[in-house]
């Protein structure tokens, strides 16, 4: 099924850059309530796995600052 909605193109780098952005403006807890939040919206509408990106491994840099 076809919708209107433009299809984007998420990849490793672009939700690096995104999540660390988001880490100059908010606690460690909150990137991993959005990773949670991007991961199953993205595994629901586009079908991709974020979970085996470098992604984890930065969020869990991220956390002991």
């Amino acid at each position: 099924m076809k919708t209107n909605t433009p299809s984007f193109i998420v990849n490793e780098n672009i939700l690096l850059a995104y999540f660390s952005e988001l880490s100059k403006q908010g606690k460690p807890s909150c990137l991993w309530t959005y990773y949670s939040m991007l991961r199953y919206m993205l595994r629901v509408r586009e079908n991709l796995d974020i979970s085996r990106y470098y992604l984890y491994t930065l969020l869990v840099e991220f956390e002991q600052y």
